[in-house]
């Protein structure tokens, strides 16, 4: 299942993390442009030290294009 996560604080990543590990192409949406790059580059889990996001999760500041955004399949 594709699945877009609203939001990228602590709870929304922990969220998209379960997903993504349950087997769904995960997209995780971060308000902040800046931070959702950071998101992007360093997959490292906001407000959970030593925490990495999953290397195969999107995260994106562009709401407006969320359904057209290629997703990266589950390898």
């Amino acid at each position: 299942m594709e699945i877009t996560v609203l939001g990228a604080g602590s709870w929304g990543a922990t969220l998209a993390a379960l997903l993504f590990d349950n087997g769904h192409n995960v997209t995780l949406w971060e308000f902040d442009k800046k931070r959702a790059k950071d998101l992007q580059d360093r997959k490292i889990k906001p407000f959970k030290a030593g925490a990495h996001l999953h290397e195969g999760m999107v995260v994106t500041s562009e709401f407006d294009s969320l359904y057209q955004l290629p997703l990266r399949r589950r390898q």
